[in-house]
This record gives structure tokens, sequence and C-alpha cells, in this order.
């Protein structure tokens, strides 16, 4: 069994999301996924999940129990998380491409699928803005990150 490839999405919101998979092919519209992709990627809100995404400020406040912590703030836009998970599709998503490094160790996301081009995404730098960790995205802003680039349990599959 192939291990599911998985992916943090941020939108500016959910509906340019959508429109981003519907202009990829794939799905038709919200929800509707094209017979590529239907029961072989699973998508997972911030709604369905019950996190709030923040980022640190760089600012150190008091908490409740008076202990110094780093101040964070909720993050704008929509949050995602999308695991590829059909043995096939991971085929195509990887095929040809290396997956380890010579020590046996997971290459980045987007060394080792062809993950950029599926989702038509050019390289991008961090956001301070979204506290988004460098990563890909597409014409409509939609940005796609490696899962292993954050540090929130948030992030992680059941």
């Amino acid at each position: 069994m192939s291990n599911p490839i998985l992916f943090g999405v941020w939108s500016p919101d959910e509906a340019t999301f959508w429109q981003s998979w519907v202009t990829a092919g794939i799905v038709t519209a919200p929800n509707v996924f094209t017979p590529e992709y239907a029961g072989k990627l699973q998508l997972s809100t911030q709604t369905e999940q019950g996190w709030t995404p923040t980022r640190a400020t760089g600012q150190m406040i008091t908490d409740p129990m008076g202990n110094l912590v780093p101040e964070r703030v909720a993050v704008s836009g929509w949050h995602a998380n999308v695991r590829v998970y059909d043995p096939a599709l991971v085929a195509m998503f990887t095929h040809s491409l290396p997956q380890t490094d010579a020590e046996g160790k997971l290459l980045p996301l987007f060394q080792r699928t062809w993950a950029a081009e599926v989702f038509q995404l050019t390289e991008q730098p961090a956001s301070v803005e979204t506290g988004f960790p460098a990563g890909f995205r597409n014409s409509a802003g939609v940005t796609y990150a490696d899962v292993i680039a954050f540090s929130s349990p948030t992030n992680t599959w059941a």
C-alpha cells in the first residue's frame, strides 16, 4: 500500500479554492469531484476539524496562569488539509520520481510529487501575513504546503 500525500491549503476564501479546483479539472463544482479524483482524495476543512489557524506575532504575553507565552492571532482566509490516498492516484502523483534521499529520508513534497504540475502551482515563499509556510501557489492565490512544514498537530490526519 502506498503512503498518502498530504497538503496544507490556504485560500483567501472558500469560493476561490473551489474555483481553482474547477480550473484544474479536479471538481466540476464544490465537492463534486471529476471521475479521475472521485473517491481518491479527501478534503478536510478547519471547520470540520474544529481548529482555528493562528500565527505567532513575535510578541510575548502573559497567559491567565501568569506564564509568559508567545502571542498568537487568528489567521484570515480559508484553510484545509488535502489527502491523496488512492494508490493509483498516489502513483500518478509520484511516477518516476525518487521518494527518499540517499539516507532513506522522505524528500520534500514538491520534490517527490508532480503536485505543482497537477494543481498548476508556482513556488512561493512563506507568508508573514498568514503564517503559512513556504510552498506553492496557483494563479488564484490558493497556496499549498507540505504538512511537514507545519508544527501544529491540527494539521494531521486521524
